[in-house]
């Protein structure tokens, strides 16, 4: 089954004492924490959440991501030059306002309907996004994937993720787990059942999935601008 995102309204409505449609957008990020916390006491076992959001604090300066909520957090990174083209395909949008999208330091991904399946929540611009896990004051543990090492090396570094998350498996385990998530196959899967997280504007979620794709979709302006945008953190990375 697929993980669960952390920011899916029902997920957090089940753990909270009211309907989050009713609180203003202030007050349920300020909640937030407290259903993380409470949702990690109860389970009884490892549960595995997908986030989005930036590594932050509420507005009363709570970390959104305590150490009563979490033993760890695996950071998916990839080079911001693939990530652009891929965004814009995301959004509908061209690959210029996907540039500028991405260098928008409040950027927040939200729906006007208080009733949408996903809450808001705070990405900020692709420096920021990474700096925040990276450099996080919340004495969590991350462990940073490129997704260029997965897609290189997948058996190495997805075995390096569960190594991480304290869960055994055997080398046949995780080559039919990949194999059963290989991009190509997830893409002939959405032709048949429509992927849950695909933008409302999007023809479909998945797209490439390649790496360096960046050299056949840019122009050299647009590489410019994304290197002048965030080429401190992509130097950090090895991007650069």
């Amino acid at each position: 089954d697929p993980i669960p995102t952390a920011t899916t309204r029902s997920l957090l409505d089940h753990y909270a004492d009211v309907e989050l449609s009713d609180l203003t957008d202030h007050e349920v990020r300020e909640l937030r924490p407290l259903l993380y916390e409470e949702l990690s006491s109860k389970a009884g076992e490892t549960v595995f959440l997908k986030l989005h959001d930036a590594c932050s604090r509420t507005p009363t300066g709570k970390p959104l991501i305590s150490q009563n909520a979490t033993k760890g957090m695996v950071y998916i990174v990839r080079n911001p030059l693939d990530i652009v083209a891929s965004y814009a395909f995301h959004l509908n949008k061209t690959i210029d306002e996907a540039i500028a999208k991405m260098n928008e330091q409040e950027s927040i991904a939200s729906a006007k309907d208080k009733l949408n399946p996903q809450i808001p929540y705070l990405l900020g611009s692709w420096s920021y996004h990474v700096q925040s896990w990276l450099e996080n004051d919340y004495a969590i543990p991350v462990f940073v994937l490129k997704y260029e090492d997965l897609f290189a090396e997948p058996v190495n570094w997805f075995s390096k993720v569960l190594n991480f998350a304290h869960l055994q498996c055997t080398e046949d385990e995780i080559i039919r787990a990949i194999e059963a998530t290989d991009f190509q196959k997830l893409k002939e899967e959405e032709d048949q059942n429509p992927f849950p997280e695909k933008h409302i504007n999007a023809p479909r979620f998945f797209r490439k999935g390649q790496v360096q794709n960046w050299r056949e979709e840019l122009s050299s302006q647009q590489v410019n601008r994304i290197i002048s945008d965030h080429g401190k953190m992509m130097k950090k990375l090895g991007y650069l």
